[in-house]
């Protein structure tokens, strides 16, 4: 029985083509999942920042001034009090990670920078200070 060689199977040339597509949209996959999860860390710093921005401002508003450092936020309490009793008790920051310290840490795992005379508080990762 005679085979036609060119009828069976891949040729190398075939196989070569065929993994040099696969192997890009690899990398094509692999780029928009990094912008992606860049994005979402993005959007997680700015809603922690302004969590933080809120809690601190509570805070003062409750204390009369703000807290001396940032783990003040997460350990001390407040109370909502009405005349016949507590509306509410809660921390003023509790969703929050932390480092081994006990200092919050934004989505990239750098401590925020806090300054503790104006209530300012920025993450300290690069090229995000200024949000």
């Amino acid at each position: 029985m005679i085979y036609n060689r060119s009828k069976v199977g891949f040729t190398f040339f075939e196989a070569v083509i065929s993994l040099t597509i696969i192997a890009v949209f690899i990398s094509v996959f692999f780029i928009f999942y990094h912008q992606a999860s860049i994005l979402a860390k993005e959007k997680v710093l700015q809603v922690e920042l302004k969590g933080l921005r809120m809690s601190l401002s509570l805070y003062k508003a409750t204390q009369g001034h703000y807290p001396q450092d940032l783990r003040e936020l997460i350990s001390a309490n407040y109370k909502m009090a009405t005349l016949a009793d507590v509306l509410f008790k809660s921390e003023y920051l509790s969703t929050i990670s932390t480092d081994k310290e006990g200092f919050p840490v934004d989505v990239f795992g750098n401590r925020y920078h806090y300054d503790p005379y104006r209530g300012d508080v920025a993450s300290a990762t690069r090229d995000y200070q200024n949000w």
